[in-house]
């Protein structure tokens, strides 16, 4: 199954034709995904809870597909102060962490240890089955 055939929160972007995060990679490459990933693990407390993880998960997960197939390539962009992170996540240091990993990705192993790094998160925050 491709992340496009999943939405989490919705079914806006299936509406047939491209989707918006396709068009995205070819615009700006993994730069769009680590944007869009680190909003959502920014703001999940104040926002959506664990669906923003989730969403930041599923950007994850279609990055790590574009990159298989060679649509994109994970480039370290820019590395920020940890403290910067901190701020923007309000002082949570578990979060500030995780976004920093994101955004400093720039193989598949590392974008591996973030994707595990969030499901953890995200496992911790589901009710028992």
């Amino acid at each position: 199954m491709s992340a496009n055939d999943k939405q989490v929160g919705g079914t806006h972007y299936q509406t047939g034709g491209v989707q918006h995060w396709d068009l995205m990679a070819k615009l700006y490459g993994d730069a769009h995904f680590k944007c869009a990933a680190t909003k959502y693990v920014a703001r999940w407390r104040k926002k959506n809870g664990v669906q923003d993880l989730e969403k930041a998960l599923h950007y994850l997960i279609k990055l790590e597909e574009l990159a298989k197939l060679g649509k994109v390539s994970l480039s370290e962009r820019v590395r920020l102060d940890g403290l910067v992170w901190l701020e923007m996540c309000d002082g949570d240091v578990t979060n500030a962490k995780l976004c920093k990993s994101i955004a400093e990705m720039c193989s598949v192993a590392s974008m591996k240890d973030a994707m595990v790094a969030l499901r953890a998160l995200i496992a911790t925050l589901q009710p028992p089955p």
